[in-house]
C-alpha cells in the first residue's frame, strides 16, 4: 500500500519540478517570493487566474511580511470574483504598509468597495489614494480624476 503512495508523491514532485511556475524557484526567502510574485503576475496577465492565485498564495507564504504579494493576490482574487478573498488579501497588505506609498492599494480597495455598493467607502479610499500618492505618480493622477468624477456623479461639485 505504501509503494503506490510513494509513487504518487514522486510523480507529483516531478510534475511540480517540471512546471514553468516552479522553474528555478528553490528555498525560502525573498528571491523565491519575488519569482513567485513575477510568475503570478505573468499568469494573471495571461488570464490564467487559478494558477496565478496559487503562485501568489505561495509568494505570501514565502514573504509573509511583504505587502506586494498580498496586493497582487488581492487583484488576482478580485479577477476570480472572490471579493471576500480579495478584501482579506488587500487588508493584510494595508496592515503591512498603512501609509500606502503610491496609493495603489487604496485604489484597489476603492474598486472593491464600489463593487459592493459602498460609495462612501469609495470616496474615502480615493481620498486616501490621492493623499498618499506623490503628485508625480500615475496613481495620484488617477485618484484625483476618479475622485472628481465621483463628486460630479454624486452632485457634490
Amino acid at each position: 500500500m505504501r509503494a503506490p503512495v510513494v509513487a504518487l508523491l514522486l510523480l507529483a514532485e516531478a510534475a511540480a519540478a517540471a512546471s514553468p511556475l516552479w522553474d528555478g524557484v528553490a528555498g525560502p526567502g525573498p528571491e523565491r517570493a519575488r519569482r513567485l510574485l513575477d510568475d503570478g503576475r505573468r499568469l494573471l496577465g495571461e488570464r490564467k487566474v487559478g494558477p496565478a492565485i496559487a503562485a501568489l498564495e505561495e509568494a505570501t507564504r514565502a514573504a509573509p511580511d511583504e505587502a506586494e504579494p498580498f496586493v497582487a493576490l488581492g487583484e488576482a482574487k478580485r479577477a476570480a470574483g472572490d471579493t471576500a478573498g480579495a478584501w482579506a488579501a488587500l487588508e493584510r497588505a494595508r496592515a503591512l504598509v498603512p501609509d500606502d506609498g503610491d496609493g495603489r492599494l487604496a485604489l484597489d480597495l476603492g474598486a472593491l468597495r464600489g463593487e459592493g455598493g459602498d460609495f462612501a467607502g469609495v470616496l474615502a479610499e480615493l481620498r486616501r489614494a490621492e493623499a498618499s500618492a506623490s503628485a508625480a505618480t500615475a496613481e495620484a493622477d488617477l485618484a484625483s480624476r476618479l475622485l472628481g468624477d465621483a463628486y460630479l456623479a454624486l452632485g457634490r461639485v
